[in-house]
């Protein structure tokens, strides 16, 4: 499975002098500036690249009529400032999101986490994906992971356990030392947790016709930093 100017322009001044004959001023020509000053560089890595890869599973050991829960595939989780700390957090979009074959699903941990898309084949939908974290740290002390919808509300939610995370780019996360009793974000430099990857494939009686060839499991999602 696979899984993340400002223009400032000056503008030539034409003098045109007196003369004893009659003359044409020449077209100004605007000079242009750009460049961006941006916020201080962050960095998130993925253990593997962010690849969760299940090996291969033979169509034989699907359920006939229930879904079949594939196991827990782990990998670290890491958003390094080498410059200076920053106040960053991230957020997470399905990119197979009209793939899922449920809405949520319910895994060790969360009950009811949102369902990632594991794409289609033969017109069926595979199945589907919790993405969960926990064992959250920030400069190598116990974090906890807040989230909210909107971050200019200055409102976030406290997570410290497993948590499902959410499918849409709507929610952005933070992660922030377990002693930040005020639950906002702080900068830091370094923040890290693990992430779970936890799929279940739909029935044989769902995917009938499907599993007549080799079926590849194809789901993506983007993780997107962001600057608070």
């Amino acid at each position: 499975m696979k899984l993340i100017h400002k223009i400032f322009a000056l503008t030539t001044l034409t003098v045109a002098s007196s003369a004893a004959f009659a003359q044409t001023a020449p077209a100004p020509i605007n000079l242009t500036v750009t460049g961006k000053i941006v916020p201080v560089s962050c960095n998130v890595t993925i253990d593997a690249n962010g690849v969760f890869n299940y090996p291969d599973i033979s169509a034989g050991i699907l359920n006939q009529s229930a879904p079949y829960q594939m196991g827990a595939l782990d990998k670290n989780f890491t958003i390094n400032c080498p410059s200076a700390a920053a106040k960053v957090g991230f957020s997470v979009i399905d990119n197979q999101n009209t793939s899922a074959a449920w809405a949520t699903l319910d895994v060790p941990g969360v009950t009811g986490a949102k369902a990632f898309g594991l794409g289609i084949a033969g017109g069926k939908n595979i199945g589907a994906y919790a993405l969960t974290m926990d064992t959250f740290a920030v400069e190598g002390e116990n974090g906890q992971l807040l989230s909210t919808n909107d971050p200019a509300s200055g409102i976030w939610a406290v997570n410290t356990g497993v948590t499902g995370l959410e499918n849409t780019v709507a929610t952005t996360y933070n992660l922030a030392k377990a002693t930040d009793t005020d639950a906002i974000p702080h900068p830091y430099q370094n923040y890290s947790g693990i992430l779970h990857v936890q799929a279940s494939i739909n029935s044989k009686d769902e995917l009938a016709g499907a599993l007549d060839d080799n079926v590849a499991l194809n789901g993506s999602a983007t993780i997107n930093l962001v600057y608070l």
